[in-house]
C-alpha cells in the first residue's frame, strides 16, 4: 500500500483540473467505505481484524488523496511565483518593443533574442485544453496593453492576469 502513495500523488501533479475531477469518484468510494467500516467497528460486536484492516486502508486512501491535492497546489503556487518573477523582469522588454515598433508583439517569442535572451518553457503559450498549467497571451490592441494569463490555483476562478505595460497583477478569485 505504501508503494502506491508516490504513484498516486504524481497523478495529481500532472496538473490538470480534469485529474482532480476523475479522482473525485474514488474519494467518494473511499469515504463510503470508511464510514461503513467505522460503523461496523462501533457496533456492539467484537471488532474483527478484517474490519480494522479495511478501516485503516480507507483512512490511508483518504490521506493519499489529501496529501496529493495539497502537494499539487503548492507546486502550482511555486510555478505561479516563478512566472510572476520572470514577467516582472520581461515587462520592460515589451515596452521597448512597443516604443521601437509602434505596436505590441503578436507573440511573446517575437522578443527573443533582440529584447529577451529566451522565453521560458514554463510560460510557453499552450492550447486552451492544456489544463491547470496553461498560459494565454492576449495581444494589446490600440491602447490596450498585452496580458499573460495563467492559473494560480486549481479551479475556474483562480487566474492571474499580468499586465505587461505596467507590471500590474490582477487575480480573479
Amino acid at each position: 500500500m505504501l508503494a502506491l502513495i508516490p504513484a498516486l500523488s504524481s497523478l495529481t501533479l500532472q496538473g490538470t483540473f480534469v485529474t482532480a475531477i476523475l479522482a473525485l469518484p474514488g474519494c467518494f468510494v473511499l469515504s463510503a467505505r470508511l464510514l461503513e467500516n467505522l460503523w461496523r467497528l462501533l457496533r456492539p460486536v467484537l471488532p474483527r481484524r478484517q474490519h480494522l484492516q479495511a478501516a485503516v486502508l480507507a483512512v490511508a486512501g483518504l490521506l493519499v488523496i489529501g496529501v496529493s491535492a495539497v502537494r499539487a497546489d503548492s507546486d502550482l503556487r511555486a510555478l505561479t511565483q516563478q512566472r510572476i518573477s520572470f514577467l516582472q523582469h520581461a515587462a520592460p522588454a515589451f515596452q521597448r518593443y512597443l516604443a521601437e515598433n509602434g505596436r505590441w508583439p503578436e507573440r511573446p517569442e517575437m522578443l527573443v533574442p533582440a529584447y529577451l535572451p529566451q522565453w521560458p518553457d514554463y510560460l510557453r503559450i499552450e492550447p486552451p485544453l492544456a489544463g491547470a498549467t496553461r498560459v494565454r497571451y492576449e495581444q494589446g490592441r490600440g491602447k490596450q496593453p498585452p496580458q499573460v494569463i495563467f492559473f494560480a490555483l486549481r479551479g475556474p476562478d483562480a487566474t492571474v492576469r499580468f499586465n505587461l505595460a505596467d507590471g500590474s497583477i490582477t487575480r480573479d478569485r
